[in-house]
């Protein structure tokens, strides 16, 4: 089974993704009833980096969700990532970014 939320699936989904011509650019800002939102709502009250499996299960969205809800947070910022040593370097940790709490 392939972890879509991984670095190296994430990096070459990134790697190989073109916009559709007609497509609109992100807001940069979170739909206020969205998975990313939801995200958003659950790390500003955790102070520890936090699995994607562990938002996941707190929020009740599925996985698809919460990749492209991470996806989109930290593209604007929102969110920040780091490896997540104790398993794998290739899975990731999340948090909110500081000026975000």
């Amino acid at each position: 089974p392939t972890d879509h939320c991984s670095l190296f699936a994430q990096l070459s989904a990134a790697a190989t993704w073109h916009p559709p011509s007609n497509s609109r650019p992100l807001a940069g800002k979170p739909k206020s009833r969205g998975a990313s939102i939801e995200v958003l709502r659950h790390l500003s009250t955790q102070s520890d980096f936090k699995t994607a499996g562990e938002i996941r299960r707190v929020t009740g969205r599925t996985h698809s969700a919460i990749c492209w809800a991470l996806r989109f947070l930290r593209q604007i910022g929102a969110v920040e990532a780091v490896p997540d040593r104790r398993r794998n370097p290739r899975y990731l940790l999340y948090r909110v970014r500081a000026q975000q709490m």
